[in-house]
């Protein structure tokens, strides 16, 4: 399976949305971040979307509790694998 490609339009509509928002598709047994609005990327002090994409494909649960991660990692795979 690839990576999933939004249509522009609703592509804008999520990079633009006020909440904070980040989207990943699990692809290659990874959960790998496909987008994060702008909302997102304020909330966490970034300075682009780049910066947020590249912190969540190379530490996505950098904001998580070390006591917390691998109980995340389990039910984060559990929800993407789901049927």
């Amino acid at each position: 399976m690839g990576t999933y490609k939004f249509s522009s339009d609703t592509q804008s509509f999520l990079e633009n949305i006020p909440i904070p928002l980040a989207v990943y598709q699990y692809v290659d047994h990874q959960i790998k971040p496909l987008l994060v609005s702008k909302a997102y990327i304020k909330l966490f002090g970034y300075n682009s979307c780049q910066e947020a994409v590249y912190c969540l494909n190379t530490d996505l649960y950098r904001n998580i509790h070390p006591d917390d991660i691998v109980r995340m990692e389990e039910y984060s795979y559990d929800f993407a694998t789901q049927e």
